[in-house]
């Protein structure tokens, strides 16, 4: 996306009302304005078809844009979009943490109330098993957090989600 204005698609369908109208009235001032009204409302109705045809494929490329963050993503790619996320979603004092060595949290947040939280983030092909609901439970008694989640790009083994349901660890699908 780049910083110029995004055109939406209007444009054109106004200028083929515009030749339209142009043409009508070329045949009403020469006299052959059966002829001519015809054109007119031909080109509009190429205007028309045009238009409908430019808001399906804008619509098909709309979800595409908002489908392909996550799924393009590598691993690490995916801790930066997820403290994005948090941080557009109104939480404060985001930060990433290191790569390696991270104690079992990839992202620390605030909550608007100053609760701390920790995310572990899992960017997998598979359902996210319980080793992650273990490194979070860990990533909160060493970060001193008050919540702890787990957001994975897939859904959960139902081992994970048992032992999250037993530790208060919230687990979310962000894709």
């Amino acid at each position: 996306m780049g910083k110029g204005k995004k055109s939406s698609g209007c444009g054109g369908s106004f200028w083929f009302f515009v030749i339209s109208v142009g043409v009508a009235s070329v045949g009403i001032i020469t006299g052959t304005w059966q002829i001519m009204l015809i054109v007119a409302v031909v080109i509009a109705i190429i205007g028309v078809i045009l238009f409908v045809l430019y808001l399906v494929v804008d619509s098909k490329r709309q979800k595409t844009l908002l489908n392909t963050p996550v799924s393009n993503l590598t691993p690490i790619q995916y801790e930066q979009y997820i403290a994005s996320y948090v941080q557009k979603h109104g939480f404060k004092n985001v930060r990433a943490t290191r790569a390696s060595g991270d104690f079992g949290a990839d992202v620390l947040c605030e909550d608007a109330d100053g609760h701390r939280i920790c995310i572990q983030c899992k960017h997998y092909n598979k359902p996210v098993g319980v080793k992650a609901v273990q490194e979070v439970i860990a990533a909160k008694e060493y970060y001193k957090c008050d919540r702890a989640w787990v957001c994975a790009s897939n859904t959960y083994t139902p081992a994970a989600c048992e032992m999250a349901a037993k530790t208060g660890v919230e687990l979310y699908t962000v894709k």
